[in-house]
């Protein structure tokens, strides 16, 4: 079990750690950089046609990540969404990665691009978001 949690985490910071490395890329790229994290599948379950997007559920149904593109699929925004048991480990790395801001944000410049990483606590579930700032 510990190392079910620790493999999950893992693959949690990973994700929210370098969530910016998918935006701007296309979604065939975004598919084949998900499809190197086997510990995640694409969920077709729940596709909705005004939106353009992709879904992944990890293994154990505790991590889900969503991207957004425009209508020239790419991806503009990346959302990381678990459960709160990784919340404290998630804040302290995203600490450690980037720039604090306001309360929840981050800053992020990365070949040039500055990024917005805000964390969104939910009801049930806190998410990280990943976009580009103008």
């Amino acid at each position: 079990m510990r190392i079910i949690v620790f493999i999950l985490f893992l693959t949690f910071t990973c994700l929210a750690g370098r969530a910016q490395i998918f935006i701007g890329k296309d979604k065939v790229a975004v598919k084949q950089l998900m499809k190197e994290k086997r510990e995640f599948a694409l969920d077709e379950s729940s596709v909705n046609a005004a939106y353009n997007t992709l879904k992944y559920v990890d293994n154990r149904g505790s991590l889900t990540c969503l991207f957004l593109f425009d209508d020239s699929d790419i991806c503009t925004l990346s959302k990381l969404m678990c459960d709160y048991s990784f919340l404290e480990k998630t804040t302290k790395q995203l600490d450690e990665d980037y720039t604090p801001g306001e309360e929840g944000q981050w800053t992020h410049t990365e070949d040039g691009i500055n990024y917005l990483i805000i964390l969104k606590k939910g009801d049930w579930f806190f998410s990280v978001l990943t976009k580009k700032t103008e």
